[in-house]
């Protein structure tokens, strides 16, 4: 009688071993590098965040016929919407927003951003967020509209 061959089912445990050394080589230099790909988008991402609060006070502007504003730290790299409860003196209305950690907000240039009731500011308003070599601009025309370069 002839025999029939065997057909392998599975895999063997040293397989199994070799596939996961593998992997974990290939997770121990693929991990590190992961960080530095997100760096350009942390600034990005608090840039947009900082454009999105600046058309939330502009709306509050408009929506509640007062004075806001955005005040920008940027010693403690945090910035609040704040409204004009009587002519001088500013209330918070939303939370303190901080930056993400490693980015740096520079000074509202050439001073905050300040919606009247129309939504309008004075002139154009520039602030800078930047994380290591990644550098966004958040810029507010006079009509109260934020864009990010």
């Amino acid at each position: 009688m002839a025999r029939r061959g065997r057909t392998q089912r599975g895999t063997t445990l040293l397989e199994v071993l070799t596939g996961t050394a593998l992997t974990a080589i290939l997770l121990a230099v693929a991990v590190p590098n992961f960080r530095a790909l997100a760096t350009p988008y942390e600034a990005s991402s608090a840039a947009r965040l900082m454009a999105s609060d600046c058309a939330a006070a502009r709306m509050r502007a408009i929506a509640r016929n007062q004075r806001h504003r955005i005040r920008v730290d940027a010693d403690a790299e945090t910035w609040v919407i704040e409204a004009e409860q009587a002519p001088g003196s500013w209330v918070a209305v939303g939370e303190t927003r901080s930056a993400p950690s490693g980015v740096t907000l520079g000074a509202a240039a050439p001073a905050d951003p300040l919606f009247n009731t129309r939504g309008m500011l004075a002139g154009t308003v520039s602030m800078t967020v930047s994380h290591g070599d990644s550098t966004r601009t958040v810029t507010i025309n006079v009509l109260g509209q934020a864009t990010i370069g």
